[in-house]
């Protein structure tokens, strides 16, 4: 299925999530926990079709895979729980069956049915499972289960600390992560902590010590741009409450001048605007 796949080696915005998958015994493992009674299949059957660029926001972690007849889109969201995940879902549907339908030549303006690969769509969930639902619907979460033109479900897989499967040491390892960035931070120490218990506890020990310079190295590239988000906002907040006080200002200044009759210069002295700063306002008021 061509497309904007994502290629083997890895890119800045993977995760360890997508990371992990990519490589194709751990792809194998994973189709076959969802799918234990398909033969026939093998590591080389099982094609990423992961798109890039679909979604508004491509930080999220998304995996799509296709194997025979069966197409799986799994998204990670941790400990984030939205349901707007299953507009992620319908997104991302209508872009790999619009390659899909390209790749393979397909008419829809025939009288012949498409045959096209089935959709099976799975959360993978770290947080806390509550009362939180096995499945997701989207008639039913965004349209209080009335009937609408599109439907689409979405299986939640929470884990099984009992079970050694690829999913449930995934989100095992999730979890002892968290509980280290509790203790040191969002820094490598976090990372490397987490390894050493997840290696010592048998969780994803095989690829952790295989690959233990990739996962730091997608960790800290992960926290750097958390950060760089962050300060990125609060520089948009303090730029819009600067906007929002300037505004005032100006309203203010504009008030006095018409009721007290006063120029620009005499109304700001009289709010002890300051020099410096009075000659960022003239010009504004000039212009109002």
């Amino acid at each position: 299925m061509p497309g904007k796949k994502r290629k083997s080696n890895r890119k800045a915005k993977d995760s360890v999530f997508t990371n992990l998958f990519t490589i194709p015994k751990y792809r194998y493992q994973l189709f076959k926990e969802l799918h234990p009674e398909v033969k026939g299949i093998t590591e080389d059957d099982i094609e990423i079709v992961t798109l890039e660029h679909v979604l508004m926001n491509n930080e999220y972690n998304d995996l799509g895979l296709l194997a025979g007849d069966h197409f799986l889109i799994l998204a990670e969201a941790q400990s984030t729980w939205s349901v707007n995940i299953l507009i992620r879902f319908l997104l991302y549907l209508a872009s790999t069956y619009k390659d899909y339908i390209e790749a393979k030549e397909i008419s829809l303006y025939g009288t012949k049915k498409a045959v096209i690969p089935k959709p099976e769509l799975y959360l993978i969930y770290s947080g806390n499972k509550g009362k939180k639902p096995e499945v997701l619907s989207f008639t039913k979460e965004f349209f209080g289960g009335d009937e609408s033109a599109v439907e689409i479900k979405a299986k939640v897989i929470y884990g099984d600390n009992k079970k050694h499967d690829m999913i449930s040491q995934y989100i095992a390892y999730c979890r002892v992560l968290d509980m280290q960035v509790k203790k040191f931070g969002r820094t490598k120490k976090a990372i490397e902590e987490t390894i050493g218990i997840c290696s010592d506890k048998d969780i994803l020990k095989e690829y952790l010590e295989a690959h233990r310079k990739e996962v730091v190295d997608i960790m800290t590239q992960l926290y750097d741009r958390e950060r760089e988000m962050k300060l990125y906002v609060k520089e948009r907040e303090q730029e819009a409450a600067n906007d929002a006080t300037r505004k005032s200002t100006l309203e203010n200044i504009r008030n006095l001048m018409e009721t007290m009759k006063w120029s620009a210069k005499e109304a700001m002295n009289a709010m002890k605007i300051a020099p410096k700063d009075q000659k960022t306002y003239l010009p504004m008021l000039k212009k109002g």
